[in-house]
């Protein structure tokens, strides 16, 4: 019935547990919630959710920002990114107000103190200066906004990335089942 209604073939696919042989089927996830209902949770699905671009990768054996040589099951390996770190020294959930913040690259580390206007302002310049790939934040999901907010209140240019604007996102999460 499948194969009427969508692209379907046979293959063999390795999964963490070896090599398996089973089905390719082009179709939309209802489709695989049916397939479950009708099995009764005895068909093994996979991939099943995967965005399309994690699906390219893993088909190819590629993997975000590794290199041939590399396994994507390694933990341990080289990323030419400038990193930066900046913590607000004080508790998000307490506090309102960011007036000393530690702010860390790979060479050192500098503690920013005074009015909020001012260490916001050297942060803001701090991270122009050092214009980071990769920003590490702590609680920054409660501080950035709050960030965005009181440099409009002061009217300096949030630069906390480089294009100079923020949207909030909706959380996502990838779950991968066996059944």
């Amino acid at each position: 019935m499948l194969e009427s209604r969508f692209k379907v073939k046979e293959c063999s696919f390795d999964t963490v547990y070896g090599a398996l042989d089973g089905y390719e089927i082009w179709a939309p996830r209802d489709v695989a919630l049916k397939i479950e209902k009708r099995s009764c949770l005895q068909a093994q699905l996979y991939n099943v959710d995967l965005r399309v671009d994690q699906r390219y990768l893993a088909d190819k054996g590629l993997f975000p920002c590794g290199e041939e040589s590399e396994s994507r099951f390694d933990t341990d390996f080289f990323l030419p990114l400038t990193s930066l770190t900046i913590q607000v020294n004080a508790n998000p959930q307490l506090s309102r107000t960011m007036t000393e913040i530690i702010v860390r690259n790979s060479s050192r580390e500098k503690r920013l103190d005074g009015t909020e206007r001012k260490v916001l302002a050297d942060l803001f310049d701090l991270v122009k200066i050092i214009d980071p790939e990769m920003i590490l934040f702590p609680d920054a999901d409660l501080w950035v906004p709050r960030m965005v907010a009181k440099a409009e209140k002061y009217r300096l240019a949030p630069s906390l990335n480089r294009r100079g604007w923020f949207r909030n996102l909706a959380s996502k999460s990838y779950w991968s089942f066996e059944y």
